[in-house]
């Protein structure tokens, strides 16, 4: 089990624990982890490494009942969300832990898959992550990755949202994230002893308003209003009020934001 080094200790994580959790509940396996579902055969284990509020988690119970899912996350408030919404539906063949994905709290060669999402774009570096999942998982085990590019996002129309979106990539470099992370998964994956076995790319979709409010949730949580405001970008009230522009172009019928997502499937050799 690696020591998490005091650098990952006070990682920043740029989208923040508090309103970002509702729209992260919303994802399932079937809309983001359709990749990775046809790999896996039912009764094996899988660790869901940074399963926030634990919706997809819940997804791969059902899949690989009676194999075990355990999800871990570093934010308290999402684990104890996902182990009241597993209570509420009954389902017993998951946990939920507390854990660093620099320190996996669980015995070398674990499970028989390791599954992740939108996480390793917000930890450094991320090479510490891989390789402790790589040291959990099975000889001949699977990886799913999914990780984000903010090059290839697109949304429409033009508008204020465009600062919108330079603020929060910025707020990723700032906090010693990586917004264009996905594109790396394959070079890292190869250099942590995983063989990258598929390489896909897709497209998340949402409509206006539930794009601006994933960026209110993520531009004005305490954390990021206190970065951008000493980098000298922007204070709350100006972050507020610019948001508050973009209550129009949330609304337009025709207005539709695209997120861009790396999807890797590897193995673990034998």
């Amino acid at each position: 089990m690696a020591d998490i080094d005091s650098d990952a200790s006070r990682e920043r994580y740029t989208h923040g624990y508090g309103a970002t959790s509702d729209h992260m509940a919303r994802r399932s396996v079937e809309s983001i982890g359709s990749f990775f579902v046809g790999y896996l055969t039912r009764g094996q284990s899988l660790l869901d490494c940074g399963c926030g509020p634990g919706s997809v988690t819940l997804g791969f119970a059902s899949y690989l009942e009676p194999g075990l899912v355990v999800g871990v996350d570093i934010g308290e408030g999402d684990i104890k969300r996902a182990q009241s919404t597993a209570s509420d539906q009954g389902i017993d063949n998951v946990e939920f832990q507390v854990a660093n994905a620099h320190a996996l709290p669980f015995q070398d060669r674990s499970f028989d898959a390791v599954w992740s999402s939108g996480m390793l774009e917000h930890v450094a570096p991320p090479q510490t992550a891989l390789t402790e999942m790589h040291r959990v998982m099975k000889p001949g085990g699977l990886l799913g990755l999914r990780g984000g590019d903010f090059r290839g996002h697109m949304w429409t129309p033009s508008s204020e949202i465009d600062r919108v979106m330079e603020l929060i990539a910025t707020l990723f470099q700032l906090n010693g994230a990586d917004a264009n992370h996905g594109g790396e998964q394959p070079r890292l994956l190869r250099e942590t002893g995983f063989e990258p076995l598929d390489i896909s790319a897709s497209y998340y979709g949402m409509d206006g308003r539930e794009c601006l409010e994933l960026c209110r949730g993520i531009l004005l949580n305490d954390q990021n209003v206190g970065v951008l405001r000493d980098a000298g970008l922007a204070d709350e009230e100006e972050l507020s009020d610019l948001l508050g522009t973009c209550d129009g172009w949330a609304r337009e019928s025709d207005t539709i934001f695209f997120q861009a997502w790396w999807e890797v499937v590897a193995k673990k050799p034998d």
